[in-house]
């Protein structure tokens, strides 16, 4: 359930890793991966969803309105991929930001707005969920952490699951 705390209020951030593969899809809006919180109208809290073509990670303004602020990043059917999304806390900077990561590499960057939210206000926060009715699945890890991670860290944890020496060789020299 990671998202039972709000990881923009906390000092810490977050920083969430999904390594996976998709194939085989029939649906690509079904949700294969999520961790999503709706509220009792069904409206989407806060949690990330990934379909067989695209990842979402969402946060819901404070403001009462059901406003959703989705980030969207595309990704390749039959590929494994490695997604990170780490969320700076609000107390970082002005203009605290969500950083999206592929493989290692970052991908996007977006700014939040301090009404935005990631937290699960349900009695019993969202758990995370794999749903293969749509298309398979292979999971090669998944992380949750309690703090922001620095760049270092989502290459080296890239890099250290990487399959073979020569992969994570090759990775280590484009990244050097």
């Amino acid at each position: 359930r990671p998202f039972k705390s709000d990881a923009m209020s906390n000092k810490m951030g977050a920083t969430i890793e999904v390594d996976f593969k998709v194939s085989g899809v029939t649906d690509y809006d079904a949700q294969l991966i999520r961790c999503i919180s709706r509220n009792a109208n069904k409206v989407i809290q806060c949690g990330f969803a990934i379909t067989g073509n695209k990842a979402m990670l969402y946060t819901s303004r404070m403001n009462g309105t059901n406003d959703i602020n989705p980030v969207n990043i595309s990704i390749v059917e039959n590929k494994r991929i490695r997604l990170t999304f780490v969320i700076e806390p609000r107390s970082a900077h002005e203009f605290p930001m969500v950083y999206t990561y592929l493989n290692g590499k970052l991908s996007s960057v977006v700014a939040y707005e301090s009404t935005e939210t990631f937290i699960d206000s349900a009695d019993i926060p969202a758990k995370l969920m794999i749903d293969s009715t749509s298309g398979q699945v292979d999971i090669y890890g998944i992380r949750f952490y309690t703090t922001a991670l620095p760049e270092s860290v989502i290459i080296n944890n890239y890099q250290a699951a990487l399959a073979t020496l020569q992969e994570r060789q090759a990775s280590y020299d484009s990244n050097n």
